[in-house]
């Protein structure tokens, strides 16, 4: 009788410890899954930033290039290396004005842009 008693027992104990540890692993789960999951978010927030540093990285590289800081002389301050000819379309009129490095033959006499250009090509 003792043994079946005793049997019981452990057989209750076993279960109880059996729902417990049920319970616990639940609790720890949905303690843990918003942990999960903004450390998800923050992995992804990493690999944008990292695709951002790579294109800033990319472009102060090209930023120190000569190419670059030939183009920004001619957009900005309007430079032009010596023997370089400029042409410049007025949309309005149709008429084209060529300028050569150092001097402007706007105040000549006015072509048409299709004249410039056959006279440019043609080396006339």
């Amino acid at each position: 009788m003792f043994k079946f008693l005793r049997v019981k027992i452990v057989v209750v104990f076993l279960a109880f410890l059996t729902v417990w540890m049920g319970l616990s692993s639940l609790k720890l789960y949905f303690v843990a899954k918003p942990i999960y999951d903004e450390v998800d978010l923050l992995n992804a927030q990493i690999l944008e930033m990292e695709a951002v540093n790579e294109d800033i990285a990319d472009a102060m590289e090209y930023m120190g290039t000569i190419d670059y800081r030939e183009k920004e002389a001619k957009e900005k301050f309007n430079l032009q290396k010596p023997g370089e000819k400029v042409i410049i379309i007025n949309r309005k009129s149709g008429l084209a004005t060529q300028e050569t490095a150092g001097n402007n033959n706007a105040a000549g006499e006015q072509k048409y842009f299709w004249r410039k250009w056959l006279d440019y090509f043609l080396g006339k």
